[in-house]
């Protein structure tokens, strides 16, 4: 009598054990990627809880000194410290936990400023968690790779290598000089002042990001919002007041010249570039000798304003790579990529501010032998200074 013999082919058999393989590698990868958001989830926990054990300490003593760390100065004058949180430092600041991270191998590291009140701590990530803002693969060094970054409180900066994408002071060309200046900047950096905020250093840019450079940067380090009068520093030697509007456009606008025609015009280009600059309020005020410090990634930055014809219709807003302030004869072109942000008059010849040098210091009427817009006049029209298209008595720039 004949029997029936069943079972699993060969071709079976192959295709069960591909099918499991599929499912152990799916179910593994799953469960890498919940240990990994476990692991992160106690990264941005330890940041937070860093964050305000060193606030609270900062409230009674001056912040310990980062591990490890590299002095980061401008013109010999230290205003950074970057290093690392250790367990030591931990300790000091009266924080209990194991700060060093066993896994990928490095402390969250720790950017203190030069007072030692103002401080930026960072740890890398190894999930892209997109409620935390934070771009992916955006700092892939060896040993970090595919890593985010995540970092936390006051914009003070935290400098990493460009080609590495490490943290400068765990690098040897950098940690051996004990002392970095940045006025001898030879090798590419990173400056990253936020998960979103971070961007290639050059000479200007750094320049930028000292404490106290501009009325952006403070409100960057002390979120400060109310308009006011404050001292900026934005060629670091010296100090000088200005007002800063801390509210308009999100705020952080250096006022350059402040100059109402009651008080009688510029005698010469000297003063039309450089008066009474300790009182932010003079009716002949001009810090505009102070603009080249204000440009950043190739570009400056604008906003006029005339306050009599009303705060929603008396501004343009724009950027342009030129100086307007420089006579170009002497120096680089004319107006030079001018683009338009926010432009309410562009009427009379608005094409950006160029140098004119004559009637007034700088004017809108670019390739136009007329002088509307016109900014630090040296002489009147029509018993006031060129507006927009008529004169006005009061005319206000200011940059960020």
């Amino acid at each position: 009598m004949r029997q029936n013999k069943s079972g699993f082919t060969f071709v079976e058999l192959i295709v069960v054990l591909v099918i499991i393989a599929i499912l152990s590698t799916i179910g593994f990868t799953v469960y890498e990627s919940y240990l990994s958001t476990g692991r992160d989830t106690k990264r941005i926990i330890q940041l937070d809880w860093l964050q305000k054990s060193l606030t609270s300490y900062a409230s009674r003593s001056k912040l310990p000194l980062p591990e490890n760390s590299l002095q980061i100065s401008f013109s010999g004058a230290v205003f950074i410290y970057q290093g690392e949180i250790t367990n030591a430092i931990a300790k000091t600041i009266w924080f209990d936990w194991d700060v060093e991270d066993s896994h990928l191998g490095i402390n969250p590291i720790y950017s203190l400023s030069s007072n030692r009140k103002d401080f930026q701590i960072m740890s890398y990530l190894e999930e892209g968690l997109t409620t935390q803002n934070l771009t992916p693969n955006s700092y892939a060094a060896v040993g970090y790779e595919n890593l985010y970054i995540k970092t936390i409180w006051k914009p003070v900066w935290i400098l990493l290598d460009s080609d590495s994408n490490s943290p400068i002071n765990t690098i040897p060309q950098y940690s051996s000089l004990w002392i970095y200046d940045i006025i001898s900047w030879t090798w590419n950096i990173d400056v990253v002042l936020s998960d979103s905020n971070y961007f290639e250093a050059t000479s200007e840019n750094i320049l930028q990001l000292i404490p106290n450079h501009s009325c952006k940067r403070i409100l960057e380090m002390w979120n400060s919002s109310w308009d006011g009068i404050y001292t900026i520093s934005p060629n670091w030697s010296s100090k000088i007041r200005t007002f800063c509007d801390m509210r308009t456009d999100w705020g952080g606008w250096t006022l350059l010249l402040n100059h109402d025609v009651n008080a009688w015009v510029f005698p010469d280009n000297a003063q039309a570039l450089s008066n009474d600059i300790w009182n932010p309020t003079s009716w002949k005020n001009s810090i505009l000798d102070q603009t080249q410090y204000f440009k950043k990634d190739n570009m400056f930055t604008f906003w006029i304003h005339y306050p009599e014809l009303g705060d929603s219709t008396s501004w343009n807003f724009w950027s342009q790579q030129s100086n307007p302030t420089v006579n170009p004869w002497t120096s680089t072109g004319w107006v030079t990529w001018y683009t338009p942000i926010s432009i309410d008059y562009s009427w009379s010849w608005w094409w950006g501010l160029e140098y004119n040098g004559t009637s007034t210091l700088a004017d809108w009427n670019v390739n136009s032998t007329g002088w509307f817009y016109a900014i630090g006049n040296k002489t009147l029209w029509n018993w006031w200074t060129p507006g927009p298209t008529a004169a006005v008595k009061k005319v206000q720039l200011y940059i960020k």
